[in-house]
């Protein structure tokens, strides 16, 4: 509900509590977690193109893990979307039509490190894209240059 230019209430249905830990989700979709106090973030709407996109994959990711987002078209008359993914590898890239001018995408990092997201519309760059996301590694990914051969064992 609109209080003023700067204040808005809002409502959220707490599917899982435990030790102040709440799971946000919206159509049966994880939005994000968080332990209270909750800070939530309201971004701007869309950009000249009428497209938006947010998710945790946009911000962040975990080696050889979906990293996901959604794409929000506003409106009938948008362009051609297009994603890709520029970082310390390669990223197998997926987008799955919503058919409500949504699409969800998921992309799998293969090494951890910053990658720019990319999110175009007509061969343009949304609004805020590239997006740019930290991947860390995998919990028991070790780098190649971390790792060093033992001996076999006898």
């Amino acid at each position: 509900m609109f209080i003023s230019h700067e204040l808005f209430t809002c409502s959220s249905h707490v599917l899982f509590t435990c030790s102040s830990h709440e799971l946000f989700t919206c159509s049966s979709h994880v939005l994000f977690t968080c332990f209270s106090p909750f800070e939530v973030q309201v971004s701007e709407g869309a950009g000249p193109q009428k497209v938006r996109a947010w998710g945790p994959g946009l911000e962040a990711g975990l080696v050889g893990r979906s990293a996901d987002f959604v794409v929000e078209a506003i409106g009938t008359e948008v362009g051609t979307l297009g994603f890709s993914i520029e970082g310390p590898s390669q990223a197998r890239i997926e987008c799955e039509d919503q058919g409500d001018g949504s699409c969800d995408v998921r992309y799998w990092p293969t090494e951890p490190g910053d990658y720019a997201v990319h999110v175009v519309c007509d061969d343009e760059d949304i609004r805020d894209s590239p997006f740019m996301a930290r991947v860390l590694p995998a919990a028991g990914h070790a780098p190649p240059t971390h790792v060093s051969p033992a001996p076999p064992r006898t």
